[in-house]
C-alpha cells in the first residue's frame, strides 16, 4: 500500500531529524538511565507497553517510532477481519474508533475495501484524549487525501463530544488495542464503569457493528483483568439489554492459549499483509499478527 509506505518514509525522516531532548525530556531522560542512547525510543516503548514505568506516550519522536514498529502488524490484523465482513449494499461506511491513537486501523480498513473491490467510502472518526498523536494523524490524512475517504480525528472525549453522522448510525465501532491499555492503567473498580460507558454509547449512537482487536492474553472469566474479559463483559451487558449479537471470535495461529469452548476461530495465517518498511530501524522482529479479535453485528 503506497500510502502506508509514504507514511513510513515521513515518520522515518522526522524520527531521524528529531532534536535531542536536552533539558526538556518529559521522562527525565529515561533512556539514558538504562544505558540507551538518547532518542533511541526502544527503552521508552518497553517502559510504556511492558512495565508501566511510563504511563503515556510522552513526545512526538516516539509516535513516529510507534508507526514504524507497529503499523504493519496492527493494520494487517484489522484487514484480516475486514476481508470477512458482509457489508451488504452500503456505499458509505461510518466508523468510530475509540482510543484511536495514531489510527492504524484506517489502513487496514481501506486496504481491505480495496482488496475486495468494494465501492464503499470510509467516513472515519477517531477519538483519543492524548493530543501527542495529532502530528501522525495529520500525516495520515495527507497520505490518504487522494483516496476519496473521509478521515477526522478528535482529541476529545467520545462520550461527551461525539458528532453523529448524517445517517444517524455508526456502522462500526472499533476498539484497536484500547482495552488492554485501559486495564493496564486503571484500578479494578473503575473498569466496569468504563465498559458501561461503551455499552451506553453503542446503544444511544445506534452502533450496528463492533470490532475489537487487542492483545491475546485471555485472563480469568468475569474478572476484567484483560482486554478480552472487558470485551466479554460488554457483550454480556448488551445481551442483558435484549440485543442479539451475531459474529465470531478470532485468533491467529501462534496464539499460546485459546479457550476450549469452540467459540474461537483460527485465522488461516498470521502473515503481515503490507509491504514492510525497508531497513526499518524499529522493527524489533515483529513479523506476524498476534491479536485476539471479536467482531459482531447488533440486532434489536
Amino acid at each position: 500500500m503506497q500510502e502506508l509506505l509514504n507514511l513510513y518514509t515521513e515518520c522515518h525522516t522526522k524520527w531521524l531529524n528529531y532534536s535531542l531532548c536536552g533539558n526538556d525530556c518529559p521522562e527525565n531522560h529515561y533512556c539514558q538511565r538504562f544505558g540507551c542512547l538518547e532518542g533511541d525510543c526502544s527503552r521508552c516503548m518497553a517502559a510504556i507497553q511492558r512495565y508501566g514505568t511510563i504511563r503515556a506516550y510522552p513526545c512526538h519522536k516516539i509516535t513516529y517510532y510507534y508507526v514504524m514498529r507497529f503499523f504493519n502488524r496492527f493494520a494487517s490484523e484489522i484487514e484480516y477481519v475486514i476481508r470477512l465482513i458482509t457489508f451488504g449494499q452500503i456505499t458509505k461506511l461510518n466508523v468510530v474508533s475509540l482510543g484511536c491513537g495514531p489510527g492504524s486501523e484506517v489502513y487496514g480498513i481501506i486496504h481491505g475495501i480495496r482488496h475486495r473491490n468494494l465501492q464503499i467510502q470510509l467516513d472515519y472518526q477517531g477519538y483519543d484524549l492524548n493530543s501527542i498523536w495529532n502530528d501522525v494523524q495529520q500525516m495520515s490524512r495527507t497520505c490518504l487525501s487522494d483516496t476519496g475517504h473521509i478521515l477526522r480525528f478528535f482529541d476529545t472525549n467520545l462520550f461527551t463530544t461525539f458528532q453523529p453522522f448524517a445517517e444517524q448510525r455508526v456502522d462500526m465501532l472499533v476498539m484497536n488495542y484500547l482495552l488492554s491499555d485501559y486495564v493496564k492503567n486503571s484500578a479494578i473498580g473503575s473498569r466496569n464503569v468504563f465498559a458501561d460507558e461503551i455499552v451506553d454509547f453503542i446503544i444511544h449512537a445506534n452502533v450496528k457493528r463492533v470490532f475489537f482487536n487487542d492483545i491475546s492474553l485471555y485472563g480469568h472469566n468475569g474478572q476484567l483483568d484483560t482486554a478480552v474479559q472487558m470485551m466479554e463483559y460488554i457483550m454480556n451487558c448488551l445481551k442483558r439489554f435484549g440485543y442479539t449479537l451475531r459474529g465470531r471470535r478470532f485468533h491467529f495461529p501462534n496464539d499460546t492459549f485459546v479457550p476450549y469452548n469452540n467459540r474461537w476461530r483460527q485465522q488461516e495465517t498470521g502473515n503481515l499483509l503490507f509491504t514492510p518498511m525497508p531497513n526499518n530501524p524499529a522493527n524489533g522482529g515483529i513479523d506476524c499478527c498476534k491479536s485476539k479479535q471479536v467482531y459482531f453485528t447488533i440486532e434489536d
